[in-house]
C-alpha cells in the first residue's frame, strides 16, 4: 500500500516538471514581450553623443534617469562613444509642451522659428550657448513652449476718423491688414501669410503693441508703421522667394520694415530676407527721432545695407556697424 502511494506521488511529481517548465517559459515570453512592447511604444527622440558626454550628463541634460536611457538602449550602460545615436525617452518637461528637436541638414535657427512659431531669442535662451553660427547637424536642442495664442484686439479712442481694415487684397496691390488713426492697438500672435503689397500697415497709430506675430511675404514692405511710442517685439518677419519683382515700386531703400514717427521701439524680432538684390535695405527708419532697434536677430546679411537710418535712431546688438547706413 505504501509502495503504491509512493509510486503515485512520484508519477505526479514527474508530470508536474514539464508543466512547470512550460509555465516558466510562457511567463518569460510574456515578460519579454511586455518589455519589448514598452520600448517600442515609449515616446522618444534621438540624441547624437558628443565627445566628453556620459550617460549621467545626458540624463541630466534631458531631465530623465540613466535607467530610462538604458531601457531604450540595451547595452549602452557598458559602452557609449562620440557620434553614437541613442534614444532619449520623452521626459515630464516635454509632456508639458516643450519639444526636443534634432537639427537636420539644411536647417537654420530661423527655419526653426517658423517651424515652431517661437522666436530665435527664446530658442537661444532655452539652449545656453546656442547661436546661428554654431548650428550643426545632429545637435538636439530644446524648443520652449510657445505662448498661448491670442486673438488680435484693438482699443480705440475717439478721433475724427478712426478706421480698422482687414483686407486680403489681390497681390501685389492689396493690403493684408490696416489700422488707421488707432491708439493702443494690440496686434498679438497672428499668422499673417497672405502676400499683399504690404502685410500690416499702421497709419498714424500711437502707443500700440505689435508682438508675437509671424509675417511672411514675397514683397518688401511687410510692416509699414507711422506713429509714435509703438512697441514691436518678438515678431518674425520673413521675406521669401527672392522673386525679381519683390520690390514692386517701393525701391531698394524702402525695407521690409519701414518706420516713420518718434520713440518707436523694436526689440527681439527675427528678420530673414531672401533678397534678389545685392543692396536692398531690411529696415528703413530715416524719418523721426528716438526710434530704437535692439536685440534683433538678422538671418540674412547678404545686403551691405541692412539698416538705413538717421542719426537719431539707435541700433544695438543687431548687426555689425558696417551693416548700418546713417543718413544726415
Amino acid at each position: 500500500m505504501y509502495l503504491c502511494s509512493l509510486i503515485s506521488r512520484t508519477n505526479s511529481y514527474n508530470l508536474m516538471k514539464p508543466i512547470n517548465r512550460i509555465f516558466l517559459f510562457l511567463l518569460f515570453i510574456s515578460v519579454s514581450y511586455a518589455i519589448s512592447y514598452a520600448q517600442e511604444n515609449q515616446s522618444y527622440f534621438l540624441h547624437t553623443i558628443e565627445k566628453g558626454q556620459s550617460l549621467y550628463s545626458i540624463s541630466k541634460m534631458y531631465n530623465v534617469t540613466t535607467s530610462d536611457i538604458i531601457r531604450l538602449n540595451p547595452g549602452c550602460d557598458e559602452k557609449i562613444y562620440a557620434g553614437q545615436t541613442i534614444k532619449i525617452p520623452t521626459g515630464k518637461e516635454s509632456q508639458k509642451g516643450e519639444t526636443f528637436h534634432t537639427i537636420q541638414a539644411g536647417e537654420t535657427l530661423y527655419k526653426l522659428t517658423t517651424m515652431y512659431n517661437v522666436s530665435a531669442k527664446d530658442i537661444c535662451e532655452a539652449n545656453p550657448g546656442l547661436s546661428a553660427e554654431n548650428f550643426r547637424i545632429g545637435q538636439v536642442i530644446l524648443i520652449p513652449q510657445k505662448k498661448e495664442e491670442q486673438t488680435a484686439t484693438a482699443t480705440q479712442t475717439p478721433t475724427e476718423q478712426t478706421t480698422i481694415q482687414g483686407q486680403l487684397g489681390a497681390q501685389p496691390t492689396g493690403i493684408t491688414c490696416k489700422a488707421q488713426g488707432v491708439n493702443k492697438l494690440s496686434f498679438l500672435n497672428n499668422q499673417v501669410y497672405p502676400d499683399g503689397r504690404e502685410n500690416l500697415v499702421l497709419d498714424d497709430c500711437n502707443n500700440s503693441v505689435i508682438e508675437g506675430n509671424n509675417f511672411k511675404s514675397y514683397y518688401n514692405g511687410i510692416l509699414v508703421l507711422s506713429g509714435d511710442d509703438n512697441r514691436v517685439n518678438k515678431n518674425i518677419f520673413w521675406l521669401t522667394g527672392a522673386v525679381q519683382n519683390q520690390m514692386l515700386d517701393h525701391g531698394d531703400d524702402f525695407g521690409i520694415i519701414n518706420v516713420k514717427g518718434d520713440n518707436n521701439t523694436f526689440a527681439s524680432n527675427s528678420l530673414s530676407c531672401e533678397w534678389a538684390y545685392a543692396d536692398a535695405v531690411a529696415v528703413n527708419a530715416t524719418q523721426g527721432t528716438g526710434n530704437v532697434f535692439k536685440n534683433c536677430f538678422i538671418d540674412n546679411l547678404e545686403s551691405y545695407r541692412v539698416f538705413l537710418v538717421n542719426a537719431e535712431t539707435e541700433v544695438s546688438n543687431c548687426v555689425s556697424s558696417d551693416k548700418v547706413s546713417i543718413i544726415e
